[in-house]
């Protein structure tokens, strides 16, 4: 993996995004075990 500022910061935001779109269906998951 290269220490590229931009790559790093590309993942950061991936990263965020990724959590902030599951974070609803995480909810749901878990809402549909209980």
């Amino acid at each position: 993996m290269m220490n590229n500022p931009m790559t790093l910061n590309e993942l950061v935001t991936v990263t965020e995004q990724a959590r902030d779109s599951y974070r609803p269906a995480w909810h749901r998951v878990i809402q549909s075990a209980l």
